[in-house]
């Protein structure tokens, strides 16, 4: 459908969907590193090409976390983030419905019209 109502509530699914995935994400342990590597000229005199000119630094860095017991706080976000779901699947299916009878009222209106002006059907 085309609407932009329909379009924006589609939208909103989509991410209260991201969020509870996002949510149940956090039970995941999880693992970063880092690292650098960087060249830089030592002498008296700075000559770019010349061998010898360039000394190498690496510098690395990492952590790693593990969740912590939260008390049930982070399922009330979940089972909150599916509800929020539910909302949006429920307004999607509102709007469906009332689209289809503005479709079917303006449907009616328009036989209605046509038969009122032409008496029915229009010969040619």
């Amino acid at each position: 459908m085309n609407r932009i109502d329909y379009q924006l509530l589609q939208t909103s699914l989509e991410l209260r969907e991201l969020d509870r995935k996002n949510n149940s994400v956090g039970y995941y342990p999880t693992l970063s590193a880092y690292a650098n590597y960087v060249f830089r000229p030592s002498g008296k005199r700075f000559r770019l090409f010349e061998t010898g000119q360039l000394v190498s630094v690496v510098g690395k860095s990492g952590c790693g976390t593990i969740p912590e017991i939260d008390g049930l706080q982070r399922n009330a976000r979940i089972q909150r983030s599916r509800l929020n779901t539910e909302k949006v699947k429920e307004q999607i299916n509102l709007s469906r419905q009332t689209i289809n009878r503005e479709v079917s009222n303006a449907l009616s209106q328009y036989s209605s019209t046509i038969q009122r002006i032409g008496g029915g059907k229009a010969e040619y």
